[in-house]
């Protein structure tokens, strides 16, 4: 396990995974959203992603986590190991929720810019990852074989596959 990439939904738990996995295995956690942004918070160009991304795919090891949809093809043809947390939609808008709650408190509490608001983001939770679904399952589908695919659904399996690590 040197290229690991852990892919799902939004509020599946891939963060929280990785960082478990990172610190069971020493591998460094790398997370997607630092791809799209700059430090500054801002957005980079599609032309900076992709070659963000490549510098990532190239040193190895890694734990790459995120869902971004079109990242999901480079990323699994160049891993050993796809972790899929496939949580259930309910698990799932909870943790959203949860999340979202929290970084809307984190923002008010500083000068930062409020986060979008709660119709987008719900807008987006139960309609827009439906074509990140669609290229998530297709990635898939194109793996090569001999690469190891975990499908976790449940946080009981992720448990018992961290568990798994410890022996």
């Amino acid at each position: 396990m040197q290229r690991v990439t852990i892919v799902g939904l939004l509020g599946a738990g891939k963060t929280t995974l990785a960082f478990a996995l990172g610190k069971a295995t020493g591998l460094e956690v790398v997370q997607t959203d630092k791809i799209f942004l700059a430090s500054d918070g801002a957005v980079r160009s599609p032309k900076d992603q992709r070659a963000r991304l490549t510098q990532i795919l190239d040193k190895p090891p890694y734990i790459l986590e995120g869902a971004h949809g079109w990242t999901f093809g480079p990323r699994l043809a160049r891993c050993d190991t796809v972790i899929w947390v496939d949580i259930g939609f309910v698990r799932r808008a909870l943790n959203a929720f949860r999340r979202r709650r929290a970084a809307f408190r984190e923002h008010r509490m500083t000068s930062a810019k409020r986060p979008i608001s709660a119709a987008r983001f719900w807008g987006w939770f139960l309609f827009g990852h439906v074509e990140e679904r669609k290229a998530l399952l297709t990635a898939i589908a194109d793996r090569t074989a001999g690469d190891r695919l975990v499908r976790l659904r449940s946080f009981a399996e992720v448990q018992t596959f961290l568990d798994s690590l410890q022996k």
